[in-house]
């Protein structure tokens, strides 16, 4: 590395540079259309203080790739707006009639606009774990789409006893049912609550645990971490011998989200002098680093590359790096591939690629 970037770059390291790229979470202003009357008196009722404020919210968007695409294609997700542009092709009737989770399914299944069912929906979630039996009910209806909209509610009430419920009757289901790999899909999509992860601790530590349950619960894990909970995973990677949970644990940071987490994936990386490039869980860290992209993670992966103590080690750190394509590191690509050392110049010119159309 030549002495201008070197100080460039542990100059920028030093000051703990990190750029969330944030993106917009489900809307949840005012809804255009809303029943004034009140409320049935039964359990599944949706109060008439609810408002879609109260639901769970979904985790920000860190401009990683591979989560985009996932969720670009999820049903049921509406764009982000303002309340002047919510205005949805409802029927003020008909959708005045949905007063329990019951009317919602059937509203669904004659023909109603999916975006206010989801938001429906959310209102319902908001209720807790009062809501389980309401959900439980959709989720055993012959409808797939009521079906999945059960899954949707225990996922988005996202507790442990909401979980545990979808869970079992994912497992319940035959391996080979279209409705089980739907059902999986959406757990691993909506799941999103700190409160969660004892329980997926727990689960993904059973033994002759079905894989698309356990590539949900990967996925679910990952999307509801904290950074406490991230070291306390490197911890309980650390103490494990049994290989099966070592690459589990390697999946779950694989899919981590948020550029608030990359000093705890650094963290969990270690110095390239003292970690193996062959280990499960450091190829995680430094590949999420770079689809993360933040310039925190990108310099250091730069730094890494540089510092690697074996060829398989650099390799490794430049196909990481060649995954980068967040244009808030740009500047340090660029600069890397300018007048970095003959590693970091190969590895920043082939993640420039990334950015050729732009």
């Amino acid at each position: 590395m030549t002495g201008v970037f070197r100080q460039w770059v542990s100059g920028l390291f030093a000051a703990g540079l990190a750029v969330a790229l944030t993106g917009n979470g489900c809307g949840r202003g005012e809804k255009a259309v809303a029943s004034q009357d009140t409320a049935a008196a039964s359990p599944e009722a949706l109060p008439a203080s609810a408002s879609p404020s109260g639901a769970t919210a979904m985790a920000a968007d860190t401009g990683r790739r591979a989560t985009v695409a996932r969720r670009s294609g999820r049903p049921g997700m509406p764009a982000a707006a303002t309340p002047e542009t919510r205005t949805l092709d409802v029927d003020r009737e008909e959708a005045g009639r949905v007063r329990t989770l019951a009317d919602l399914a059937e509203y669904l299944t004659t023909g109603g606009a999916p975006e206010w069912v989801t938001e429906k929906m959310r209102q319902f979630a908001a209720q807790g774990e009062a809501a389980i039996p309401g959900f439980q009910a959709l989720l055993t209806d012959p409808a797939p789409e009521v079906a999945r909209l059960g899954a949707e509610g225990l996922a988005t009430i996202g507790t442990p006893a909401a979980l545990q419920e979808l869970v079992e009757y994912l497992q319940a289901l035959p391996p080979e049912d279209e409705q089980r790999r739907e059902l999986a899909s959406t757990l691993a999509e909506t799941a999103r609550n700190a409160e969660s992860v004892p329980y997926w601790n727990a689960l993904l530590a059973q033994a002759g645990l079905a894989e698309d349950v356990r590539d949900a619960a990967n996925s679910a894990l990952a999307h509801s971490l904290t950074a406490t909970d991230l070291k306390e995973l490197g911890s309980r990677y650390a103490a494990t011998p049994d290989e099966t949970m070592r690459q589990s644990w390697a999946d779950v940071v694989r899919q981590v989200e948020g550029a608030e987490h990359v000093p705890q994936l650094i963290a969990l990386a270690g110095e390239p002098a003292a970690a193996a490039a062959s280990d499960p869980l450091v190829l995680a860290a430094w590949d999420t680093l770079a689809v993360i992209g933040a310039p925190q993670g990108v310099a250091k992966l730069l730094a890494w590359a540089d510092q690697a103590p074996d060829n398989a080690t650099a390799a490794a750190l430049a196909h990481a790096i060649g995954r980068v394509d967040n244009p808030a590191s740009l500047a340090i690509l660029q600069q890397a591939a300018a007048s970095g050392s003959a590693r970091q110049q190969a590895a920043a010119e082939n993640a420039l690629k990334n950015f050729a159309d732009r």
